[in-house]
């Protein structure tokens, strides 16, 4: 594998998660699980996949995975794959209990999903996931923004040991990460946040007002 150095520039970053994406397709479970010959791989490829995002170069694997999709030799498996997961997608952001999961999406993956829908074209469109984390730059009210992603709260949840406001989906990742408020290491435990329907009313009022205006 890559070492660190080596990823961190630009050019040799970007030919690396370029040769990651083409070798991929030979990677079995096999690679992936430990055997009594050989180490797994999964360590491994985490760590570039981790290190690649680290240093900015996650366009190169979707560049890269684009053109496998377009590959003359498996188009007709590529767009049909493409268009499942544009199904998926669709789905989770219509169904009420998928909706935390589809804020995380949207929220940490909106551009790389828009580079693929302009690549993707052809066949398939993310737009239920392309929309920018950038918000307008109309003033947004600071009341209104996550206090760890600093982007529009959908659903603001309050924690209760250190009085700061996050987005549900940004709870989700908590939990799933640490289970603590970052702002205090206290432990996130059932009572130790609540829901603030008034400010999500608010900010829906808010939101509803804004796309009213013309453009």
């Amino acid at each position: 594998m890559w070492p660190e150095t080596y990823l961190q520039d630009a050019a040799s970053g970007m030919q690396a998660a370029a040769g990651l994406v083409n070798t991929s397709h030979y990677i079995t479970l096999d690679h992936l699980m430990s055997g009594y010959l050989h180490a797994s791989l999964f360590d491994p490829l985490k760590n570039v996949l981790d290190s690649l995002n680290k240093w900015g170069h996650l366009d190169g694997v979707a560049a890269a995975a684009v053109d496998q999709l377009k590959d003359s030799k498996r188009s007709k498996y590529s767009k049909e794959l493409v268009a499942d997961l544009g199904d998926i997608y669709q789905k989770i952001s219509v169904e009420e209990r998928f909706t935390s999961v589809f804020q995380i999406l949207k929220r940490d993956h909106a551009q790389q999903f828009s580079h693929l829908s302009k690549q993707t074209t052809d066949f398939c469109f993310f737009h239920y996931l392309s929309e920018s984390r950038q918000e307008s730059s109309e003033a947004v009210p600071e009341e209104f923004v996550d206090s760890v992603t600093q982007v529009v709260m959908e659903a603001p949840v309050l924690l209760l040991s250190s009085k700061m406001v996050i987005d549900e989906s940004t709870l989700v990742r908590l939990l799933l990460e640490s289970a603590s408020d970052p702002f205090t290491r206290h432990p996130l435990v059932h009572g130790s946040f609540s829901r603030l329907p008034h400010l999500q009313a608010d900010i829906l009022a808010w939101k509803n007002a804004r796309s009213a205006l013309p453009q």
